[in-house]
């Protein structure tokens, strides 16, 4: 009896253990998968990928992107990079289950040892996966046990060739590179599938601290634990010790980063501002679109260059010379190198030199321009007024230069000082039968102010806005040889007590003129009593068609432009005369496309006729003649069919250029983008901006 008692109790006792043991496994569980997420959507094309911008061409401009990340299948990696990561960071990958009981039980004995978590690792390449997916970085007990249960669940889901390949995509290898693309392409200039063994053992070793190992900042550390990757290669059996040291006696092979100068930048902020509207931050940051825009990088390169060449002449004849600009802190003038040194160089480049040294006996400075050395003299600095070579250079400093000379590698040779303009200016071309915008200058510095002069500043348009002036009184039935007189005018107007006298600006008077001669040669009273004329409400309602938005009200002033208006626009309008009438809205953007290159949008031109292929054909011929006989001469030297029209505002705070030529409408504003601050006597829209236009067509249409 008393045995059987004993029997039923010890059934009880182990039924109740039992019990109480399945009571603790599911609360277990429930608390471990409490905070659990699900594991069965993992893919690596839906990690966060940056927003490629491609130029006109197809090919890259620029992107945008919380991560920069590349995904691309295991068959795009180097095998060495597979082998070598599965060395470093899990031996026994293919074997586990997820969870490497093997590693576990060595960091055990390692914790116990130091009483401190995390002496030595047991994450396996399934547990770093699902700790970078899911989870925070902190060190815990906890965080630990969730790791494991979400590496076993991931293995459940996924094959090990998947788990590897997400693992590779998403780890993180500094410098802002996620992924072993993105970081190939940025420590090597190649891809993935290019590395070769010390390149892909040197990438692998990164993981453990990819800033504080990073080549860049730290060659010395990524050098041993790149050494480390290949040691433990031989040890799992996959070099032998030949292959190893070969690697090993390999140099980091780093490509030369110079720093980046950005290109296109007020473009590219427009785009982005665009695609955020559009998309919204999700869209546009996660969503890896490929964007193709308008963009030509051509004649990109020369608007830059041609902006720089004319806010530098303007800076000359104010005599306003720069003062030497230090080197960054962490920079040795032995291997300092400007962003601006990257692209090939052009006579009449403006770019910054480093002055090597400075010899007051000599009167000499040295200078390095990328890694051309050069010798000035004061024959440098004649048109500062100045005397000494020391009074404008200091060693160690950078200053702008105009390049005069290239040798036959395209090195210079022969440079004088620059300036250092306190004017701003801006650029846009369009191409007039697409409404592409094939180049665009915001501003003299991005870095200073990224408010876009082009397309969002509104000046005054001076002399510029005569041309729609011009047209409704071509449209009502004038011609270019109608008669006007150029003589002392005064208008009474209703809104004012105060009578309107303007001027011209020669303060002069010709009599009869004709139409003709009296837009080649911006004559304000002409256009005044021409305004007088046909009426405001036909001037109005032509620029309104033509595009310009601005708010116009019907007050003498408006013959000379007193209204103001977006580069933008006026360039828009030009444009249609070019396309004999045809107005097309100015674009940025042509396509963009999911990464899965499902098309999201795809332009369709938005063109309107606005008036009549004649009366656009006799606003050319006049705006031709302004080029070959008037205010806008000066581009004559150019020798190709051109036509535009000049602006200059009162007491010059604005200077104008807009033109066109048969296919492309490219207009030029000069001013100051703080203030209505005067450029000064005589500063003109053909002596301010035609230059740059000039130049801009040379470069890039020449």
């Amino acid at each position: 009896m008393a045995a059987r008692w004993t029997h039923r109790r010890l059934l009880l006792i182990l039924a109740a253990a039992h019990g109480l043991a399945l009571v603790a496994g599911v609360a277990t569980g429930v608390l471990l998968s409490r905070d659990i997420p699900s594991v069965t959507h993992l893919d690596v094309f839906n990690l966060p990928q940056v927003t490629v911008l491609e130029d006109r061409d197809g090919e890259f401009l620029d992107s945008f992107g919380v991560q920069r990340r590349i995904p691309v299948p295991l068959s795009r990696m180097s095998a060495w990079y597979l082998e070598a990561v599965i060395a470093t960071e899990d031996p026994r990958f293919e074997r586990h289950f997820g969870v490497d009981p093997i590693a576990v039980a060595r960091a055990l004995v390692a914790t116990a040892r130091s009483l401190r978590i995390g002496v030595q690792g047991a994450s396996t390449i399934t547990m770093q996966l699902a700790r970078d997916q899911f989870l925070h970085r902190r060190k815990t007990i906890w965080r630990k046990i969730q790791e494991a249960v979400l590496a076993t669940q991931i293995e459940k889901h996924y094959s090990k060739q998947e788990i590897l390949e997400l693992y590779c995509n998403r780890i993180y290898l500094g410098h802002g590179r996620y992924g072993v693309e993105a970081a190939a392409r940025f420590y090597f200039g190649k891809s993935a599938r290019e590395l070769t063994l010390h390149e892909a053992a040197l990438l692998a070793g990164l993981a453990q601290r990819p800033e504080g190992l990073s080549p860049l900042r730290n060659p010395e550390g990524a050098l041993a634990r790149r050494n480390h990757v290949l040691r433990r290669m031989v040890i799992e059996g996959v070099l032998d010790e030949a292959q190893a040291r070969a690697a090993m006696e390999a140099p980091l092979g780093i490509v030369d980063r110079a720093p980046e100068r950005p290109f296109a930048p007020y473009f590219i902020e427009e785009v982005r501002r665009w695609l955020l509207e559009k998309y919204g931050e999700e869209g546009l940051y996660e969503e890896g679109l490929v964007v193709r825009t308008t963009l030509d990088r051509r004649l990109q390169r020369a608007a830059e260059r041609a902006v720089a060449f004319g806010l530098d002449l303007y800076g000359r004849r104010h005599r306003q010379v720069p003062a030497g600009r230090p080197l960054p802190d962490d920079a040795s003038p032995d291997t300092y190198r400007d962003p601006a040194w990257s692209s090939a160089f052009a006579v009449d480049d403006i770019v910054p030199a480093l002055v090597l040294s400075v010899d007051p006996e000599r009167q000499t400075a040295g200078l390095r321009i990328a890694d051309a050395e050069l010798e000035v003299t004061r024959r440098a600095i004649a048109w500062t007024g100045r005397d000494r070579v020391e009074q404008v250079f200091s060693e160690s400093t950078l200053l702008p230069v105009r390049i005069l000379e290239l040798d036959r590698s395209g090195r210079p040779v022969r440079v004088e000082l620059g300036s250092a303009p306190d004017a701003d200016a801006a650029l846009i071309a369009v191409d007039a039968a697409t409404g592409e915008i094939l180049a665009l200058v915001g501003g003299r510095d991005f870095s200073i102010s990224e408010f876009d002069l082009a397309m969002q500043a509104r000046r005054q348009a001076g002399s510029a806005f005569k041309p729609f002036i011009f047209a409704a009184a071509l449209e009502l039935g004038l011609g270019p040889g109608q008669w006007i007189w150029d003589v002392p005018t005064v208008v009474v107007d209703r809104g004012s007590p105060v009578p309107y006298q303007p001027e011209n600006y020669e303060r002069d008077y010709e009599g009869l003129v004709t139409l003709r001669h009296a837009l080649e040669h911006s004559r304000n009273i002409p256009t005044l009593r021409l305004l007088d004329a046909i009426g405001y409400d036909p001037a109005m309602e032509m620029a309104r068609r033509l595009g310009i938005a601005t708010h116009m009200r019907a007050y003498p002033s408006l013959a000379l432009g007193s209204f103001e208006v977006r580069l933008v626009d006026l360039v828009s309008a030009y444009a249609a005369f070019a396309n004999g009438g045809v107005l097309v809205e100015p674009r940025m953007v042509n396509e963009v496309r999911h990464r899965a290159q499902q098309t999201l949008f795809r332009v369709e031109p938005r063109a309107r006729e606005v008036l009549s292929p004649e009366v656009a054909g006799m606003m050319t011929s006049l705006l031709e003649g302004v080029v070959q006989r008037g205010t806008g001469r000066a581009a004559r030297i150019l020798r190709r069919p051109l036509a535009g029209k000049t602006g200059t505002t009162d007491d010059f705070t604005n200077a104008w250029f807009i033109g066109f030529s048969p296919s492309i409408a490219v207009g030029v504003w000069v001013g100051h983008s703080a203030s209505n601050a005067s450029l000064g006597r005589g500063e003109t829209g053909a002596r301010a901006a035609l230059p740059i236009w000039i130049r801009f067509f040379d470069l890039g249409l020449g």
